[in-house]
């Protein structure tokens, strides 16, 4: 079993007011822009006093009127439960057109869901009632994910806890059945946008067909009629076609002495066709169908036999479905039942499939009942078949590394690195994650794509962490794969790996001076020279910040008063290290024997050098033996010393 993670989530001062009465605001103005947005199906307070800024759940509402004209009410937090209960698809995964619910606090905030990005961020346009966002009106903004429930809006520090996504509401086609739609309303299947009232298509005006790729999932009524109305609900010009590889989703009874072909019988077989409830990833299957005739008459010509396979537990009408091929028949007796089969190859990945399987696909044959040619909808004789893809995946974590350190000082910035790899099989998430820990407690994640984490690969990834570990000591630092347990696996025990990381408290700094010269070594100079003074320092604590520092001269032997010669600076000297300070171009006009002597931030630390004699620059000074001015000099040194 994996660990959980426990979620430490804070409150926030959120919008999501519900309307007290069913009227709410017609219009709702964004004070931004002074945009005034009209809505016929909101029944939610636009302003809510005394902020007056526009409220969460009346844009939702304008954004969503399929919601709105499905009844949701209550505050924005309690959003996600009452649409499921109506009847609408929820989940955890962002999707454009679904309404974000967010829990946070008594009222909770949803927000309409305008795009998703990379690292599962979301883009949403959103109102607030509190004016917590700013001014008020319509914002755009983006939510980006933080690993365990919580996201952050445009990089702020809330953590907004998702509730989960209300998506459009999941609509099964019934055989039969055909969509029309009002002329000016996106929304209106079979349904009054003005009235919010539910109206036959045979007696709408200005209908249409719907596109052959829109999504059906925000249907909430269908006409059971053939063709689509004309204009005064007269009835259509004939049948819609239908797009190659679509399951058919139009159908009418019909009079008459007829043909009725009915799919008896829709399972899944494996390469040997033996009726099976799981296929091994890329392993060759079969769609059996069995078709009757159960009409009074023999279904002359040839017709169509095709079998969709579909990801998750149902077909929803989508281009989710994937053809997997037809099989023609051939003048079908009443009574007279026959069986075909498909073969397809499991796809590469696990998880949920169905079958779908249609006789008279290309509905070519005129029948008494063409709603039960498919094993869909409430006129089907049998339900959708359900069958599983399985692998053996094994998600391992390999290697963990801080850039090569093995301890950190404490407070400062690191990267973790972990490599993940797949000694199994494909998983089917579409992500694994990899959860980062230091003594246990969560710092982030990195994920990847199940594309490159197929069976024997492995990848690396890395996290920053900015803020290093706080205290002293031995630490622990944990990459884990699949931290979040979305995916079973042949071995749950080596997702994890540790490292210690050895923290150190800052050590200070220990500065000394270990040299003081005039540069070249000499020890005479004239009073018309300009030489370079070289201070010499060593660290024997912690790294140092950079180092000043100043040089003063002391009259010898008497002299007490320090005269400065001027200031130096060093950069910063590690643990160990040291530095040499200059001080440049020095003028010494005083004749006679000097004391160097230095000091470090501020006088701090201080400590003498050498004894510097200086010379008049008279012309018989300046050309004096120079084994005579030695003798002088060693002279006046011993004087000195006595």
């Amino acid at each position: 079993m994996k660990n959980k993670l426990s979620l430490f989530l804070l409150g926030v001062f959120l919008c999501g007011f519900a309307s007290m009465a069913r009227a709410g605001d017609a219009q709702c103005e964004d004070i931004q822009t002074g945009t005034i947005y009209t809505s016929t199906t909101s029944h939610f307070d636009c302003n809510v006093a005394p902020w007056n800024s526009g409220n969460c759940t009346w844009w939702a509402a304008h954004s969503r009127p399929d919601l709105a004209g499905a009844g949701i009410t209550g505050n924005a937090r309690l959003w996600y439960d009452n649409a499921k209960n109506l009847g609408f698809s929820v989940g955890s995964d962002p999707r454009v057109g679904a309404i974000a619910v967010f829990s946070n606090g008594e009222a909770g905030h949803v927000a309409y869901t305008m795009g998703v990005n990379d690292e599962d961020s979301f883009n949403v346009s959103e109102m607030d009632a509190y004016k917590s966002f700013g001014s008020g009106g319509v914002y755009y903004a983006t939510y980006y994910p933080n690993g365990d429930g919580t996201y952050n809006r445009n990089g702020g520090s809330t953590r907004w806890t998702l509730r989960g996504f209300i998506y459009n509401r999941l609509f099964v086609p019934k055989v039969g059945q055909h969509l029309c739609a009002r002329g000016k309303g996106v929304y209106g299947i079979c349904w009054d946008i003005v009235s919010l009232s539910n109206i036959s298509c045979q007696g709408g005006k200005n209908w249409e067909a719907f596109p052959n790729d829109w999504e059906l999932e925000s249907a909430y009524v269908v006409s059971d009629g053939r063709y689509c109305p004309d204009d005064g609900g007269i009835g259509g010009s004939g049948p819609v076609s239908e797009s190659p590889g679509t399951p058919p989703i139009s159908g009418s009874d019909n009079s008459g002495s007829l043909p009725d072909l009915v799919m008896r019988d829709v399972y899944l077989e494996d390469g040997d066709q033996r009726p099976v409830t799981r296929l091994h990833i890329g392993e060759k299957g079969h769609c059996h169908m069995s078709v009757i005739n159960n009409g009074e008459v023999k279904a002359r010509g040839t017709f169509e036999n095709r079998c969709w396979v579909s990801v998750g537990d149902h077909f929803d009408g989508t281009d989710d479905a994937e053809s997997i091929g037809k099989e023609d028949m051939d003048d079908l007796d009443n009574g007279q039942s026959r069986v075909s089969h498909e073969d397809f190859y499991a796809s590469e990945y696990p998880g949920k499939r169905n079958l779908v399987g249609c006789t008279d696909a290309s509905e070519k044959v005129m029948e008494s009942n063409e709603r039960n040619n498919c094993n869909l909808g409430d006129h089907a004789v049998l339900q959708e078949y359900r069958f599983e893809v399985w692998s053996n995946p094994n998600l391992a974590t390999t290697a963990i590394d801080i850039g090569g350190k093995s301890s950190l000082a404490v407070g400062e910035a690191f990267v973790v690195s972990s490599t993940t790899a797949n000694p199994g099989e494909n998983f089917g998430p579409d992500y694994v994650y990899i959860g980062y820990f230091i003594d246990g407690n969560y710092v982030g994640r990195n994920q990847i794509r199940r594309e490159n984490m197929k069976g024997g690969m492995n990848k690396t990834e890395s996290l920053f962490v900015p803020g290093g570990i706080a205290t002293a000591g031995v630490h622990e630092v944990k990459a884990c794969a699949d931290f979040t347990g979305d995916i079973a696996e042949t071995n749950e025990t080596d997702n994890c790996m540790t490292l210690l990381v050895n923290v150190k408290a800052p050590v200070p700094p220990s500065l000394s001076i270990t040299g003081l010269a005039l540069a070249g070594g000499t020890r005479h100079v004239f009073t018309d020279d300009r030489p370079d003074i070289s201070v010499s320092i060593g660290n024997a604590g912690g790294s140092s910040s950079p180092v000043s520092g100043e040089v003063f001269i002391s009259e010898v032997p008497f002299g007490v008063e320090k005269i400065p010669m001027g200031t130096f600076q060093v950069g910063a000297i590690p643990e160990g290290g040291s530095a040499i300070g200059t001080l440049s171009g020095v003028s010494f006009t005083r004749l006679g024997p000097w004391q160097l002597t230095a000091c470090l931030e501020g006088n701090a630390i201080c400590a003498s050098g050498d004894v510097v004699t200086v010379e008049s620059s008279h012309p018989t000074n300046k050309h004096m033996d120079p084994a005579l001015i030695m003798m002088i000099n060693r002279h006046r040194q011993e004087r000195y010393e006595q």
